[in-house]
């Protein structure tokens, strides 16, 4: 009975996440179909402004969604056993600060807190990784929630864990 409870519950979680991909490559593909529509139909009464807003959308977009396809790609690497972990000692509020530095421009219209201690003990990790799974969390709270809403990265002790979250304060 547990061997087909968690095959159940495996089962529920790949549901979850394939309905979780196909929103978030659908909802770019659903801009670029629009905004390339509207290039080919009419783009010639547009002003330069409305068509480069269009493309500069498009490209956005097409962007957006190849990092998602990576990120897939990546994670079914990650789950074949095609990917092999490479632990090293890092230190997590340099990963952080990595993720944030890069994600600043995705940031820029929330209030960003950061609760990161620069007295973290070093951690044996795969630190491109936790890189890319703190920056998915993080992206993912700038995208869904509305402007100026508080995202806030943590990492703190707990007994002899390291806690590591992401957390937005959206609807």
């Amino acid at each position: 009975q547990a061997a087909l409870a968690l095959e159940a519950e495996t089962e529920h979680i790949r549901s979850t996440l394939l309905a979780s991909i196909s929103h978030d490559l659908r909802t770019p593909l659903a801009v670029m179909t629009g905004a390339s529509s509207s290039l080919a139909e009419g783009g010639e009464r547009l002003s330069p402004a409305d068509r480069t807003a269009l493309a500069q959308s498009i490209y956005d977009q097409a962007r957006d969604m190849s990092e998602q396809v990576a990120k897939i790609l990546q994670m079914t690497r990650l789950e074949t056993g095609a990917i092999a972990l490479e632990r090293d000692w890092a230190a997590i509020p340099e990963i952080a600060g990595s993720v944030l530095a890069r994600l600043s421009e995705r940031l820029a219209g929330h209030r960003l807190v950061v609760d990161v201690p620069a007295d973290l003990p070093l951690m044996r990790v795969d630190a491109t990784l936790i890189e890319q799974a703190l920056a998915n969390l993080v992206e993912n709270a700038a995208r869904h929630t509305p402007v100026g809403t508080v995202v806030r990265v943590r990492a703190q002790r707990l007994d002899n864990e390291l806690v590591v979250s992401v957390e937005d304060f959206g609807p």
